[in-house]
């Protein structure tokens, strides 16, 4: 080692110069230029994975929803639909993690295409497509997926690379900031899996509650005929739709009288009324009874 200005001969670990006293300044070397896929891509590529089997799994939910001999015509139409969008994204997150994987330039291509769509995902969705979008339309990365090797890279290309070289921070920093809203989406994900099946049930058992409600003031209204008639009517004297919008269904044989209702489905299950069973039920979909003032078939303990 020499001294930058006399040019004598520095001793190994020597601050100044021996015969001229300059300070001894050592140059740092230079990082090395790394072609090899950083941490971040692959972190985000197995997310693409994750994402993917997760829409698999709610696409095979919805196929399956949607061929139950219980779901209505429009229910079925709709889970349908959704069923095929999700296997699109999943289709298109495994092939955007396959490219980000091989570090291929269409895999790059793809990913910022499925974080612009992600930006309608507001508020959760739009920041990790903000995150992905500024780091996937960085120079060096561009660079990285360029297919390049390094001896094929141009002085203008080298520069921009050895600059990024060894420096994590900005990368840490979208690793951090994707893994806290990860968190975040996978906590309101658990919240939600337990929330929305409770939410939806007592919904299905708020109507089921006023369908039984409508069917005591229909069977009042029978019962006041009845009373001053000595039989029930032919037709019930008032018209209501059950708590899921369906026509009542009433029938009379000139002394005993049926109202029913044919549940969330819709569906009498009985082609007469005098056929139905007395009992309790535990479907949404089974029918409701009231027969003479009292319910012959009705609601009893847990509902699916």
């Amino acid at each position: 080692m020499y001294c930058q200005r006399c040019g004598n001969t520095l001793a190994p670990g020597a601050r100044f110069c021996n015969s001229c006293g300059t300070p001894v300044t050592v140059t740092a070397p230079a990082a090395p230029i790394s072609m090899a896929r950083p941490g971040l891509v692959t972190a985000i590529a197995i997310l693409d994975f994750f994402g993917a089997l997760m829409m698999l799994i709610f696409s095979v939910a919805s196929f399956s929803f949607s061929g139950s001999s219980s779901t209505q015509s429009a229910d079925r139409s709709l889970m349908m639909v959704f069923g095929a969008i999700t296997l699109v994204f999943a289709a298109a997150n495994i092939a955007a993690g396959a490219g980000l994987w091989k570090l291929r330039d269409w895999g790059r291509t793809l990913q910022i295409v499925l974080s612009c769509i992600g930006l309608v995902a507001i508020p959760l969705g739009t920041i990790i497509s903000i995150l992905l979008l500024v780091y996937f339309t960085r120079p060096h990365v561009k660079i990285l997926f360029s297919g390049k090797r390094r001896d094929q890279l141009t002085p203008e290309e080298t520069t921009i690379m050895a600059a990024t070289a060894g420096s994590g921070g900005g990368a840490s920093g979208v690793v951090i900031a994707i893994v806290a809203v990860l968190v975040i989406v996978g906590f309101i994900g658990i919240l939600a899996a337990i929330a929305i099946p409770n939410l939806l049930t007592a919904m299905q058992r708020s109507k089921q509650k006023r369908t039984m409600a409508d069917i005591r003031t229909l069977a009042m209204s029978v019962e006041e005929y009845k009373a001053a008639n000595n039989r029930p009517p032919d037709s019930p004297p008032k018209i209501l739709k059950d708590g899921w919008g369906h026509n009542f269904r009433y029938a009379s044989d000139g002394t005993n009288y049926w109202i029913i209702s044919g549940g969330k489905d819709g569906k009498f299950e009985e082609a007469e009324a005098w056929h139905y069973k007395e009992g309790g039920t535990t479907n949404f979909d089974c029918d409701i009874v009231l027969s003479n003032g009292s319910f012959y078939r009705y609601p009893e303990g847990v509902q699916r």
